[in-house]
C-alpha cells in the first residue's frame, strides 16, 4: 500500500492526489469514478465506501471484509487493490479536507479497466462494430473460471458474481471486481446470508431458503453469465417488480423444477440427462414445501439453445445464430445442475471439453480489441434510457404533429384555429 511520510510518520495518501474524471459505477456499497494519479498520471478506479453513520457503526463489515480478501488474494484474473485513501490528513496539528467530501469518506483504489461484461453486451445492443465472438466467449469464460478456481481454492466465496463486476482491460484480460459481499467459507458457520447474490443470479437453493451454501453457489453465477454471453441476453431476466417467486418460476420454466428420484414426472427419457435430479431438495431447503405440489416442469435449457433435452449427445445442429457448440452447452448444463451437490466446481470446469477440444483458447492479447473508449453497466444503461427518452419525445413530436393537421370531426385543419374548411 502507497504512503508518504508527514511529521515523520507514515499515513496513508488522500484522496485529493487523484483528480476525479467520472463516475463509471454505483452500487448499494460505494460509487466507482475514473480518476487519474496526480503524480502519476496513472488512470485508476477510486471506489468511495458508503457509510451511513460511522460514529454510530464504525467501520462497515463488509468493506473490513473486502479490505481483507483482496489482500489475500493476487492473480490475474482478479482485481488489483492498489491502496486505500481518505479523504483527510493531518499537517502537523491541522487537518486538510478534501472538498468533494465533508464526511470522513474512505476510498479504496483499483487498478482502472476500460469495460465490464454487462457494459459489452449493451454496447454490442446498439453498435454493429462491437462484435463479441465466440472467440471471445471461450477466453472470457476460462479466464472467469480460473479466478474463480483461485478464490474457491483459497476458501472464499464471492457472492456477487455477475457481468458488472467482470471487468475488462482494453486488451482483454478478464479480472473479477467487487468483493463487498465476498466471505471466507467456513464449516463451523451455520448458516450465510441467503438473499445477497443479485437475484438474477442467485441459485436456486438459495431462493428455496437453504442457509448453508458453499461455492457451487458461485457456480450457479458463472453458469448465468456464461448463458448471457452465449445468447446476448440474460438467461433469468429481472424488472424492477420481480419477486423471488417469479425469478424460482423463471429457473423451473427453463431448468425444469427439482425431481426427486429416477422415475419422477417431467424427467427426461435420458436417462443421463439428469441436471434437473435433487433428491435431497426437501432436506435440503426448508421452503421447497411451497412448490413440491406443482405441477412438474421439464427441463428446456437444450431447447433454448436449439439443442435436445432428451438426446443431449445427438447430431441436432444448435442455432447457427448462435454459434453455440455442443461442449459449451453441455458445459451450461453442468454449471446450472439444480443440486448444488452435482454442480460441476470451477476446477472441474477448466478441463471440460469446451476449452481442450473446440479448438485452442486464444490469449487475451490474440483476440479482436473493441474501439470504445470505455464500456461499463451504468454507461450501458445511461446511454438505453436516454435512447428510450429520445425515442418517446419523437413519437410524441409525431403525434402532436398528426394532431395538429387533423381537426377533432376528422377533417383537415389550417391556420393556428382550424381556418376554414377545405
Amino acid at each position: 500500500m502507497l504512503s508518504r511520510t508527514v511529521g515523520g510518520r507514515r499515513q496513508c495518501r488522500v484522496v485529493s492526489d487523484y483528480e476525479r474524471l467520472r463516475q463509471v459505477g454505483k452500487g448499494a456499497y460505494g460509487e466507482v469514478f475514473m480518476a487519474r494519479c496526480k503524480t502519476t498520471n496513472k488512470v485508476v478506479a477510486l471506489k468511495k465506501l458508503l457509510m451511513v453513520s460511522p460514529q454510530r457503526d464504525g467501520f462497515p463489515i463488509y468493506s473490513i471484509r473486502e479490505i481483507t480478501l483482496l489482500k489475500r488474494v493476487q492473480h490475474e484474473n482478479i482485481v488489483n487493490l492498489v491502496e486505500i485513501v481518505t479523504n483527510k490528513a493531518r499537517h502537523g496539528g491541522g487537518v486538510s479536507e478534501d472538498a468533494a467530501d465533508a464526511d470522513n469518506s474512505i476510498y479504496m483504489v483499483f487498478e482502472y479497466l476500460e469495460y465490464d461484461l454487462q457494459g459489452l453486451l449493451g454496447a454490442a445492443k446498439c453498435d454493429a462494430s462491437v462484435k463479441i465472438t465466440q472467440a471471445h466467449v471461450r477466453s472470457y469464460a476460462k479466464q472467469l473460471l480460473e479466478g474463480v478456481s483461485y478464490m474457491h481454492h483459497l476458501n472464499i466465496l464471492h457472492r456477487d458474481l455477475k457481468g458488472s463486476n467482470i471487468l475488462v482491460g482494453r486488451n482483454n484480460q478478464l479480472k473479477i471486481a467487487d468483493w463487498g459481499l465476498a466471505r471466507a467459507s467456513s464449516e463451523t458457520v451455520a448458516k450465510y446470508t441467503p438473499n445477497l447474490i443479485t437475484l438474477g443470479f442467485r441459485p436456486l437453493e438459495l431462493l428455496l431458503g437453504q442457509a448453508k451454501y458453499g461455492a457451487a453457489a458461485d457456480m450457479w453465477s458463472v453458469g448465468c453469465i456464461l448463458g448471457e454471453l452465449m445468447q446476448r441476453r440474460p438467461l433469468f431476466p429481472v424488472s424492477a417488480q420481480n419477486s423471488e417467486a417469479q425469478q424460482i418460476d423463471q429457473i423451473f420454466s427453463l431448468c425444469g423444477s427439482p425431481k426427486r428420484d429416477a422415475g419422477a414426472k417431467g424427467l427426461a427419457a435420458d436417462p443421463t440427462y439428469r441436471y434437473d435430479l435433487w433428491p435431497t431438495v426437501k432436506e435440503d431447503c426448508p421452503n421447497w414445501h411451497l412448490h413440491e405440489a406443482a405441477e412438474p416442469k421439464p427441463r428446456r435449457l437444450q431447447e433454448a439453445f436449439g439443442g435436445n433435452a432428451h438426446e443431449v449427445r445427438g447430431s441436432r445442429p444448435l442455432r447457427a445464430q448462435l454459434g453455440t457448440s455442443v461442449r459449451a452447452l453441455d458445459l451450461l448444463e453442468k454449471t446450472l445442475a439444480l443440486d448444488p451437490k452435482q454442480r460441476i466446481t470451477a476446477k472441474d470446469a477448466l478441463d471440460h471439453d469446451y476449452f481442450w477440444k473446440d479448438g485452442e483458447v486464444k490469449r487475451p492479447d490474440q483476440l479482436p480489441k473493441f474501439l470504445m473508449q470505455s464500456a461499463h453497466d451504468m454507461e450501458a444503461r445511461n446511454k438505453e434510457r436516454d435512447a428510450r427518452e429520445k425515442l418517446m419525445a419523437q413519437r410524441a413530436k409525431q403525434a402532436s404533429a398528426s394532431g395538429a393537421q387533423t381537426a377533432p370531426n376528422g377533417t383537415a385543419s389550417t391556420g393556428a384555429n382550424g381556418g376554414a374548411n377545405a
